[in-house]
């Protein structure tokens, strides 16, 4: 059986010590449905991208999987070669 790879919010969410029965429980969502979307079986809502930024500083880039980083960062410059 293919294992499914770990999202970026449970390995944030395992690094800081954070249980899954916490976060669901800050988030008001059940342990299983926290696992479903950090599983990817069901996807974030926006209410979850707008608690996990304003309680904890996740981007949706990060929680979505798009960024390494658990913040924003800087905006890339985009050199005129590039766009050339």
């Amino acid at each position: 059986m293919k294992k499914a790879m770990d999202s970026p919010v449970r390995r944030w969410r395992r690094a800081k010590g954070i249980t899954q029965h916490q976060l669901a429980s800050e988030m008001g969502q059940s342990d299983a449905n926290l696992s479903q979307k950090e599983s990817g079986k069901i996807t974030w809502q926006q209410s979850d991208l707008s608690f996990l930024k304003q309680r904890y500083g996740l981007s949706a880039d990060f929680v979505l999987g798009f960024k390494d980083s658990s913040t924003t960062g800087e905006i890339p410059v985009i050199s005129k070669e590039v766009c050339a």
